[in-house]
């Protein structure tokens, strides 16, 4: 049975326009609407990078604050989801953030590859959306397209802003902005 606890689905566009703006995109989740954690990784925040060895292991981060701090600019979406099924998805996350040897691949399993696994365990929506539901190669864009088929909502940022204040998440000044000014939420200062 799906839990009344909202998830949010954060997607940085992909934007390789040149000029020194390349943004490969990142998608990230969090699956039950708790933000303020601070430390170590949380177990309801579904972000994966490649580690730091220059390898291909896996590296999830802690929080929203971090990616944020590793994009360097707000998401471009922040979309809300309602009636999944939170406990398989809180399961599923942990199967793979404690998998050992877990591996980063830049095309079959990057951050959305991640993210899209986790919203399909967590609702039996997506296991039958066949054009949304799965994918060979994932894509911020594609998390986001699945996000809407699963009935998710846009979300402003100024709301959204409000939220994580009032948890005390920890946010920064420094990456509180838009991409640029035709990228990103709206009634957000622009980076470019």
């Amino acid at each position: 049975m799906a839990s009344t606890e909202e998830s949010t689905v954060l997607i940085w566009n992909n934007n390789m326009v040149g000029r020194g703006h390349q943004v490969m995109g990142h998608s990230s989740l969090n699956i039950n609407g708790v933000w303020n954690h601070g430390g170590d990784i949380t177990p309801n925040y579904v972000s994966w990078w490649p580690g730091d060895t220059g390898s291909n292991m896996a590296k999830p981060q802690e929080s929203f604050s971090r990616d944020g701090l590793l994009e360097k600019y707000l998401p471009d979406h922040i979309i809300r989801l309602k009636s999944l099924d939170v406990p398989v998805m809180l399961s599923k996350w942990r199967d793979v953030r404690t998998k050992e040897n877990a591996h980063y691949r830049e095309r079959v399993k990057n951050c959305s590859t991640i993210v899209g696994r986790i919203l399909r365990a967590g609702s039996e929506k997506a296991t039958c959306a066949l054009w949304y539901g799965h994918s060979v190669i994932w894509t911020p864009l594609k998390v986001k397209r699945l996000a809407f088929k699963l009935g998710g909502v846009e979300v402003d940022w100024k709301d959204f802003e409000q939220q994580l204040r009032k948890e005390r998440a920890e946010i920064s000044c420094r990456w509180m902005m838009k991409r640029d000014r035709k990228h990103g939420n709206p009634n957000t200062p622009a980076r470019f």
